[in-house]
């Protein structure tokens, strides 16, 4: 009776083994996503890309896509956030958001061409573009770019926000 209750444990013990690294296998076909995101947090700078591997502000490739960060305060530095809203509102690719309120309610981009959310409001505010969902804290912003062409809706914490078009 003993013996064939080492025989029980050990397949057990087996059959745990082999099915936890079955749920560790990679699909061998992945989707990848058409957007690309740089998000501004304090002044961590992170650039996710569309393996789910995030690269730093010197361009060092960090496994995962969850990175410690400095707390964040909200307060990001002023020099760094009016050269990029002097950038982008030249250029026209600036899509600032209050209230969860888009403007522009509709505007249209470059496959590629990079653009910024700002968030102008007090709270921090969840935006969702295509695949990708983006927690933008107050008054901070985010980069994306887009390398497919179509049209994709904006929504900010679950309502609609804005459209992007994005042509050849």
């Amino acid at each position: 009776m003993r013996f064939s209750s080492y025989i029980i444990l050990g397949l057990a013990v087996f059959v745990i083994i082999v099915a936890g690294a079955a749920c560790n296998r990679t699909p061998s076909t992945q989707i990848e996503s058409p957007i690309s995101f740089v998000e501004n947090n304090s002044d961590t700078l992170a650039t996710t890309n569309t393996t789910g591997e995030v690269e730093d502000e010197n361009n060092q490739t960090v496994a995962g896509v969850t990175i410690s960060k400095a707390p964040v305060t909200n307060i990001g530095s002023p020099s760094t956030y009016a050269k990029t809203v002097t950038q982008f509102s030249s250029s026209g690719y600036r899509y600032q958001f209050a209230n969860c309120s888009g403007l522009p309610g509709k505007f249209t981009v470059k496959k590629g061409v990079q653009f910024m959310l700002d968030n102008r409001d007090a709270e921090r505010h969840t935006m969702r573009l295509a695949d990708r969902s983006y927690s933008i804290p107050a008054y901070g912003y985010a980069l994306v770019t887009i390398n497919t062409a179509g049209t994709y809706q904006i929504t900010c914490d679950g309502g609609g926000s804005a459209q992007v078009q994005v042509q050849n």
